[in-house]
């Protein structure tokens, strides 16, 4: 039997702007998420053909649905890059994350750092673009996107300096993924998700390859099955697939590495509810 968890908060989901909102707000809600954190995306995304939503596109749905969505706020990376002034804005009109991805320069560079600064202060959590990125060959930003500057060890710096910071890394940083699960081991407020591939299966298996022990371990411990300390810190998040894709593959994977109920209650809703600060979950 599939695990049946409490709630269901989704960290890490897109809107494109050729679906209506309220139908696909339906279908994550029927699907069974309590909340979905929708992540924004810059006008340069727009104009190479992704079509997803921008802040502005999102900030109306935020108004009438609070409670059911979180707003992820792009972070201009490139060019002119954002920072303090831009993340405070944001946060005033009521988003309480950041999405940050293909950057100029990588991660932990100086030119972020009024960034971070702020949404340390105000507690905001930063969704990172991790690991490999895609795209259309034709665009200017897939030509200009420098997969090194997203490896998941271009955040170890960054979390150094600024201790409190709550980070959200995306796809374990694939292929890069064990520097994804050292940051989690190391650092208390590095979280990770595992979305990515579609949800296809053989991501699936690869996810499997990483977090498998050697034959013959003592599954329920944590010294042996390091999946028991991972799950501590990883996070529910589709990316752009549905809900339900990635909520059976999360079981296939959580089966497989046998994860008690407990441990799979933190990763589909508490440690994003402690991430975003989310207490009627973690009161209610």
């Amino acid at each position: 039997m599939p695990h049946m968890p409490r709630h269901l908060v989704n960290v890490h989901t897109h809107h494109r702007s050729d679906r209506d909102f309220e139908a696909h707000l339906a279908e994550w809600t029927n699907q069974g998420a309590t909340a979905t954190c929708v992540a924004c995306v810059g006008p340069e995304w727009r104009r190479d053909g992704f079509g997803l939503y921008t802040n502005d596109d999102l900030l109306p749905w935020l108004r009438k649905y609070p409670e059911q969505i979180v707003g992820m706020a792009f972070v201009e990376t490139a060019g002119r890059v954002d920072g303090g002034d831009e993340v405070q804005r944001w946060y005033d009109l009521g988003f309480r994350g950041l999405k940050m991805i293909c950057p100029e320069a990588p991660y932990d560079d100086g030119r972020y750092y009024a960034v971070y600064e702020r949404a340390q202060s105000l507690k905001m959590p930063i969704l990172f673009h991790t690991g490999y990125v895609g795209g259309t060959t034709n665009a200017r930003l897939y030509a200009r996107s420098h997969s090194e500057y997203m490896r998941p060890w271009r955040l170890e710096h960054a979390c150094r300096r600024f201790p409190e910071l709550r980070v959200i890394g995306a796809h374990l940083g694939k292929p890069h993924i064990h520097e994804a699960l050292c940051l989690i081991e190391v650092f208390p407020w590095v979280y990770y998700d595992f979305s990515g591939g579609s949800g296809n299966l053989n991501w699936q298996e690869d996810i499997l390859r990483a977090l498998t022990p050697r034959p013959g371990v003592d599954m329920a411990d944590p010294e042996q099955n390091a999946a028991l300390r991972y799950f501590r810190k990883l996070c529910f998040a589709t990316d752009n697939p549905p809900v339900a894709k990635w909520y059976a593959a999360s079981e296939y994977i959580m089966d497989s590495l046998q994860v008690p109920p407990d441990l799979r209650e933190d990763f589909y809703w508490r440690n994003a509810a402690k991430l975003f600060d989310l207490t009627h979950l973690l009161e209610g």
